[in-house]
Formats: C-alpha cells, sequence, structure tokens
C-alpha cells in the first residue's frame, strides 16, 4: 500500500470490522461463531465484488487433528473485505493481478479475489482438495480456470503440500502472494 501514513493499511482493517459501537459481530455471542464465521453450519455466505459466494464448510472435520481445511475461517473473511475496501478505494486493485493463494482451505479468499478481478491459483493438500474444488465450482462456471463473478477473474486449483516438495510449482509468477490462517501448530511451522 502506498501511504504516507505508515499505519493507514491497518487503521482501514481496524474501521472495516469496528463500525460506531464498536462491535465487529452484529451482537453475535456463540461460543461456536467467530467474529464472522460459524464453523457450525455446512453453508457459510460471502458478498464480495458485487456477488454473492456460498461455501460448504464440513465443520465435523474439524475433530481430527490438524484438519483445519474444512471450513471458513476469519481471517479469509477480513482479508476479502479488506481488499474490496482497498480496491475501492483506489489503494489496491488486485484486478488483472496473478495471485497465489497458499492454504486455501475451502476457498473463500480465493474466490472472493476472483470476484475483484483476479487470476487465483488455490493451493490445498490433497485430502482438502474435494472441497477446494466443489466450493469454487459451485461459485463459478468453466473449468480450470473456473471463472467467478463478472470482472474478469478466475480460479485454479491445484495441489501444494508444503512438506512434499514434489508439489511445489515454480513455473508461474504471481503479483501477490497471499495466506491466512495457515499456522496453527508448531510442527508445521517449519515448512513455513
Amino acid at each position: 500500500l502506498v501511504s504516507e501514513d505508515p499505519d493507514a493499511g491497518g487503521n482501514e482493517i481496524v474501521a472495516l470490522f469496528h463500525g460506531e459501537d464498536g462491535d465487529p459481530t452484529d451482537g453475535v455471542a456463540s461460543q461456536h461463531a467467530g467474529l464472522f464465521v460459524n464453523h457450525k453450519v455446512q453453508q457459510w455466505e460471502l458478498d464480495v465484488g458485487g456477488e454473492s459466494l456460498l461455501f460448504q464448510q464440513t465443520p465435523g472435520d474439524l475433530r481430527h487433528a490438524g484438519v483445519t481445511g474444512c471450513v471458513v475461517w476469519n481471517g479469509a473473511v477480513v482479508l476479502a473485505a479488506a481488499l474490496e475496501k482497498f480496491q475501492e478505494e483506489g489503494l489496491l486493485d488486485v484486478g488483472g493481478l496473478k495471485v497465489l493463494e497458499l492454504g486455501s482451505g475451502a476457498g473463500a479468499l480465493s474466490c472472493a479475489m476472483s470476484a475483484l478481478g483476479a487470476e487465483v491459483t488455490a493451493t490445498e493438500q490433497s485430502e482438502r482438495l474435494r472441497l477446494l474444488t466443489r466450493n469454487v465450482e459451485s461459485n463459478g462456471s468453466g473449468s480450470d480456470p473456473v471463472v467467478v463473478g463478472s470482472r474478469g477473474g478466475c480460479v485454479h486449483v491445484k495441489e501444494l503440500d508444503w512438506f512434499d516438495s514434489s508439489t511445489y510449482e515454480c513455473s508461474d509468477r504471481y503479483d501477490l502472494i497471499v495466506a491466512t490462517d495457515v499456522v496453527y501448530n508448531e510442527p508445521v511451522t517449519p515448512a513455513c
């Protein structure tokens, strides 16, 4: 971001979710609901770029150790909203950019960036690819890449396991690399 105020980006993100009443949750107080995403529901909706995107979740999979890519996480929602706001304000426009998302999970951020006009490569471990692919395809049209939204963006789905170098793809160049909510336990940190 280009700004004379070094804190402008952070302040903007905080302002997105702390309205006049200071409550980013809109009164949600359930222990099962995060700030923005309820991990107990099978479907979750995200509005971005003039599109209403619907994501399947498999919250029952959260009971398995190390399985996190089965639901939409708050970080994806916050970054999607921030990118939309930054685009509206002329601070950062992902439209037309080639973006790599590491640990795409249920695909919310990848689809949101596509709805904003980005060409996104969504990556995930092999065992999570089915949910990611299903969500990308259900929110778009075509196949590899799947067009999501009306701004020319699309999503490619690729396997990437941080611990298996045979899944690394280095042939493409990206304008932006993003990752949200990807490190939850210490054994994963060496791969980062």
